[in-house]
């Protein structure tokens, strides 16, 4: 029984090519140093003194650059390709993280917050386009599970220590996550110094989700199913990045739970997303991929759902090993059909406009959710699950719309 535990994770784990774990390593080690942004929330409202509704409009403030640094990130992609940008923004964005702890009025501190995401959020379509680059097809949703698991282990550690060097200066925060972005960009320069127009190509069609794959469309936004995938992404995100605005500062407030506390919380997130998300991958490889997104969209509105039925730590970690199996699910394979849309020409106008879905999740989830909390604690959550009932059926709507495009391509081949 060992055994055969043991050989399904080593067969998650194979295939993948040696770039692509050195790619891996880069975003991990960025990402053990990112621990400013989920602190951010804390420290306006608890270090600076600003009530919960301008936090949730300095957060969109963040958001607002993040659309203009993915949607910009992708578009420079195309011209200068994806190592070069991932550097860019690696090293552009170190001043801004280390003025953040300068400001202290509302407009000095929206503008290092949009400094800080303009640059920073760059990195994220180029880092996914090297990724589908890196890989073959077939292999994407494997892939993109690396590439979430590299992130998600470092940001096991960076929580963890964000919450003890918070309680000691916050400053720390955002010193450390400068230092730990000048080491990624030397790492990639050193990782990938002879590819920096582009990186090679493994494959573009061997396999793959068929029923997904794009029908030769050459511009993102004249794919009508593309942008309703993007629609749905984006209130997805709405509701998942409640984890940056509202969650910490629900589980403050009414669970009584210290920073420390509630950073140990996001690390039970991310180390369970370590363990289990390739191997949880590799097993639903198999089944439609709208569907692992209905079924891990639902699991996510369904664990924030339940936090006002408790309030001990127990319950806590419950709603996240709940709301972290959807994460696992729609994370990997909401990447997967945005890059199975497009071709090699134009992954980067692909992916820069799927992050700039979860950019644009990022103005409007702080702004809405803690306009909610101010009404009530609670009533975030309870939308959510009312939420949640219409995203589901239209995930599953959209895979119809897939297999009906797919047919319709079949006979017209014919």
């Amino acid at each position: 029984m060992l055994l055969r535990v043991a050989r399904y994770f080593r067969e998650s784990y194979s295939g993948l090519s040696k770039p692509l774990w050195l790619l891996a390593l880069v975003l991990l080690v960025n990402r053990c140093g990112s621990m400013a942004l989920p602190f951010l929330a804390l420290y306006l409202t608890k270090q600076l003194g600003y009530s919960e509704t301008s936090t949730g409009a300095l957060l969109s403030v963040y958001g607002v650059g993040a659309i203009g640094g993915t949607y910009f990130g992708g578009r420079l992609v195309g011209r200068y390709g994806p190592i070069r940008v991932i550097i860019g923004s690696f090293l552009l964005s170190i001043p801004a993280y280390v003025l953040v702890p300068f400001c202290h009025s509302p407009m000095t501190i929206a503008g290092a917050l949009l400094a800080w995401s303009l640059l920073a959020e760059a990195v994220r379509p180029a880092a996914m386009t090297a990724t589908t680059l890196l890989s073959p097809t077939s292999l994407h949703p494997k892939a993109m599970a690396l590439n979430r698991l590299a992130v998600n282990l470092g940001m096991s550690i960076g929580p963890v220590v964000g919450g003890w060097l918070a309680g000691i200066d916050y400053r720390f925060l955002f010193w450390v996550n400068a230092a730990a972005a000048f080491v990624s960009g030397c790492l990639t320069w050193r990782f990938f110094a002879g590819n920096f127009g582009s990186v090679s190509c493994v494959s573009d069609t061997s396999g793959g989700d068929k029923e997904t794959s794009s029908t030769g469309t050459e511009k993102p936004w004249q794919d009508r199913t593309y942008v309703q995938f993007l629609v749905l992404n984006l209130v997805t995100g709405i509701v998942f990045f409640q984890l940056l605005s509202t969650f910490p500062m629900y589980l403050r407030e009414r669970y009584g739970l210290q920073e420390f506390q509630i950073g140990s919380l996001m690390t039970l997130n991310t180390l369970v997303i370590v363990a289990f998300e390739m191997l949880l991958t590799h097993f639903t490889r198999r089944f439609r991929a709208a569907n692992v997104l209905a079924v891990g969209v639902g699991l996510i509105g369904m664990g924030f759902a339940l936090m006002p039925w408790g309030n001990s730590v127990a319950w806590a970690c419950f709603t996240v090993l709940v709301w972290t199996l959807g994460e696992m699910l729609w994370g990997p394979y909401s990447a997967t059909f945005a890059a199975s849309r497009s071709h090699n020409r134009n992954r980067g106008e692909y992916m820069g406009l799927y992050t700039m879905s979860f950019s644009v999740s990022h103005v409007v989830a702080p702004i809405l959710g803690t306009s909610l909390y101010a009404v009530s604690p609670s009533l975030p959550w309870h939308m959510i699950g009312i939420v949640t009932l219409c995203l589901v059926p239209g995930y599953t709507m959209l895979g119809r719309q897939c297999r009906a495009e797919r047919k319709r391509e079949m006979s017209l081949e014919q």
